[in-house]
């Protein structure tokens, strides 16, 4: 196969801006469901998810 017949793209992902994880710690404080959570702010509940775990909390803390 040559490169043109490849129809998937590069995402470019990006960090979470401190309004949408302000937004999304409130609402889990208030215990609304991270699938609705998900689609109130726009992203994907796996971002929640990974929000939620506390290596990749960890983690950000090193290199934020």
């Amino acid at each position: 196969m040559t490169e043109e017949q490849y129809t998937t793209t590069r995402k470019k992902f990006q960090h979470l801006a401190r309004e949408k994880r302000a937004q999304i710690e409130i609402l889990l404080k208030q215990g609304l469901a991270k699938t609705k959570i998900a689609k109130a702010v726009g992203i994907s509940r796996s971002t929640i998810n990974d929000f939620q775990n506390p290596i990749v909390k960890s983690f950000k803390k090193l290199f934020s």
